[in-house]
């Protein structure tokens, strides 16, 4: 205790102004829905009181006649007193986040102080930004992410908080680009494509390494090249090409 007290009697007036700062926030605006239960709440000077909290931490440095004792125990109970507040400021259940403007940040449900469910964020403008749920609060199921144009340009799927299935990436036309297949958050594939939307290149992949045999096709679906990969190292074979003249040439192969 007496190497944790000079500790105590430097932070004291820090956690004395944290004290404040909790008994100011613990009186949480909330607004009910007149066409539910559910707690909307607004999220208002959060951003505010942890810089405030920041910028006390870095310059405070007052002293009080606390003895040692009670400087080190104010400091634990002041900790605990300001997480416990930061909890308790989002309810249980439906949640609505706001920025400056006024406009929706957020929206979805709460559990204990964190996400978990169906949730929504947005951009400051209004548009929707990304959108999935959450079970025992890790990402699962499809989540989407929009553009600033409010056009999908990425999904991704989860389970249990881990990448399982697909990721993929879309253009502005809402065209796919890019494709990778993952398994419990390790890559197993990824499937690149011209801008048309049809296939380009599909790679294997290894514990997070190029590894196997892939292919690369031309704009009408035929294979062109075998893509054989060691340890990220390629070796290239060309196969099904034509000449200027639009006649088989090299080494051809059925599929």
């Amino acid at each position: 205790l007496q190497r944790l007290s000079p500790y105590a009697i430097k932070h004291i007036g820090k956690i004395i102004q944290l004290f404040k700062i909790w008994i100011s926030r613990i009186n949480v605006r909330r607004k009910f829905s007149k066409r539910s239960e559910e707690a909307n709440y607004k999220n208002v000077g959060n951003q505010r009181t942890l810089r405030f909290v920041i910028k006390i931490l870095k310059n405070s440095n007052r002293n009080n006649n606390f003895t040692l004792h009670g400087r080190f125990f104010s400091t634990i109970t002041a900790m605990f007193c300001l997480q416990f507040s930061l909890i308790a400021q989002v309810p249980n259940g439906y949640n609505e986040f706001k920025y400056d403007n006024g406009k929706t940040s957020s929206e979805g449900f709460m559990e204990n102080g964190r996400p978990n469910g169906y949730w929504k964020t947005y951009y400051e403008s209004g548009k929707l930004k990304s959108e999935g749920n959450r079970v025992n609060y890790k990402l699962d199921s499809l989540w989407k992410f929009f553009s600033v144009h409010g056009v999908v340009n990425l999904e991704i799927s989860y389970q249990n908080g881990l990448k399982h299935g697909f990721r993929k990436f879309y253009n502005n036309d809402l065209i796919l680009v890019k494709k990778e297949e993952f398994l419990r958050d390790t890559l197993q594939y990824v499937f690149d494509y011209f801008q048309s939307g049809q296939l380009q290149f599909e790679t294997p992949y290894v514990d997070g390494i190029k590894n196997g045999i892939g292919f690369e096709y031309d704009t009408s679906g035929l294979k062109i090249s075998v893509l054989k990969y060691q340890n990220g190292n390629l070796k290239n074979s060309a196969i099904n090409r034509k000449d200027k003249l639009g006649r088989k040439s090299g080494k051809w192969i059925d599929f």
